[in-house]
């Protein structure tokens, strides 16, 4: 079996390698091959199959065999695999697992217009709107408040008011 250096020098070989190598699978291989590149993987680096070998070696063998366990989720899983295909050819060899295609898109911010249902609460919601685009704190809040008085039921409305209430003695005198 391999001793301490040698498994260590692995582990810094790892570092430097893609999944596929450090599975040792060409690109393009089936899941069958996947699978049995990760047993045969596994059945040499395990930590378990290292512990004869003192505890130097297996904590060595540990860190090596966490790259393949690594390597082995994202070629495994056929998505995974694809995303990982696209990095690879931008010449990143590791994928963060985590991390998203890319960032989710913002929540859509819900105007008073469209928290409003009746008309003549949409009509004095967007009054609001346009109030406090411009700063117009107090304003607003009288437009707001007339909206609720159409809608006494609309909770969202009433938090919105509550929150302008909120802003309104925040400001200065």
């Amino acid at each position: 079996m391999a001793d301490a250096p040698q498994i260590r020098a692995w582990v810094e070989l790892a570092r430097t390698k893609n999944y596929y190598e450090i599975l040792r699978l060409q690109l393009g291989a089936s899941d069958g091959e996947i699978k049995a590149a990760f047993h045969q993987f596994a059945l040499r680096f395990h930590p378990d199959q290292l512990v004869d070998e003192g505890e130097e070696v297996v904590a060595a063998g540990a860190e090596l065999f966490k790259r393949g366990v690594e390597a082995y989720q994202v070629l495994g899983k056929h998505e995974l695999r694809q995303r990982y295909d696209k990095e690879l050819a931008k010449g990143r060899i590791r994928m963060d697992l985590d991390k998203r295609d890319s960032e989710p898109p913002p929540l859509a911010q819900r105007t008073l217009e469209m928290i409003a249902r009746t008309p003549g609460g949409k009509k004095l919601a967007a009054k609001a709107d346009r109030l406090l685009s411009i700063g117009k704190l107090e304003e607003a809040r009288v437009q707001l408040t007339g909206a609720f008085q159409q809608e006494p039921n609309n909770t969202e409305l009433q938090e919105r008011i509550q929150l302008l209430y909120e802003a309104l003695a925040l400001e200065p005198g």
